[in-house]
């Protein structure tokens, strides 16, 4: 009888209560029984960051959740300003804008990398195995001697007499990236941040000084779920 008391006032209950994760059941000791969802109750659940009570957006947002980050700083506005959601989202915009400032020369170094990158990765085939190109590198960079005719029928045999130059340079280049890759996880294991991290906190940093009426954990986990976005 106990039970089915309490089973009616789950699914009776408000609709405030519902949107919770727990239900408040003045008897622990008492099992409580699996109860499907009505219809009417699935409505009630929430399908944006704009619909979650304060404490669920303070935990998503904590958790990195990036939809409840940048409403957790809408209504930091909304209550500091006091000002309803609309005009709190204009000024969000506002402040969105102004952490996107000087975003393209923070990502300069990135993009010039990754052209760097994909550019080497490419011409390095024509520069192993292609003999006209090999030919012209060789003249004007490498100026060794050339291999008997017949030792450059095939692009493998090319490749052979390439390998000669290009070995060096691409064996130091992996080295030397490889070095990197161990100093940049020995760094995160004494907790030292490598330059991406630095940058983004730095940003964080600027921005939340550039509006000190909000307050500053709340605006620079925003800048930082963002990153350099």
């Amino acid at each position: 009888m106990m039970l089915a008391r309490i089973t009616r006032t789950v699914l009776t209950s408000n609709v405030k209560n519902i949107s919770r994760s727990k239900y408040q059941i003045p008897f622990p000791h008492v099992p409580v029984v699996n109860v499907l969802a009505t219809r009417k109750f699935s409505s009630y659940h929430c399908r944006e960051a704009t619909q979650f009570d304060n404490d669920t957006l303070t935990v998503l947002a904590l958790e990195g959740n990036e939809d409840a980050v940048q409403e957790r700083l809408i209504r930091e506005i909304m209550a500091k300003d006091e000002v309803e959601w609309d005009d709190a989202s204009k000024k969000f915009g506002e402040i969105e804008q102004a952490h996107r400032n000087g975003l393209a020369m923070a990502k300069l170094p990135y993009k010039v990398g990754i052209v760097c990158a994909v550019t080497a990765a490419f011409a390095s085939f024509p520069l192993c195995f292609d003999l006209p190109t090999a030919l012209w590198f060789n003249e004007h960079y490498v100026t060794t001697d050339v291999a008997d005719p017949e030792d450059l029928e095939t692009w493998l045999e090319v490749g052979t007499w390439t390998w000669n130059w290009m070995e060096p340079p691409l064996g130091q280049l992996s080295f030397f990236l490889l070095c990197l890759q161990y100093t940049r996880s020995q760094m995160e294991r004494i907790g030292k941040k490598p330059f991406t991290t630095w940058l983004i906190k730095r940003r964080a940093t600027a921005l939340s000084a550039q509006y000190p009426q909000y307050h500053r954990t709340i605006v620079e986990d925003f800048s930082r779920s963002s990153g350099l976005n």
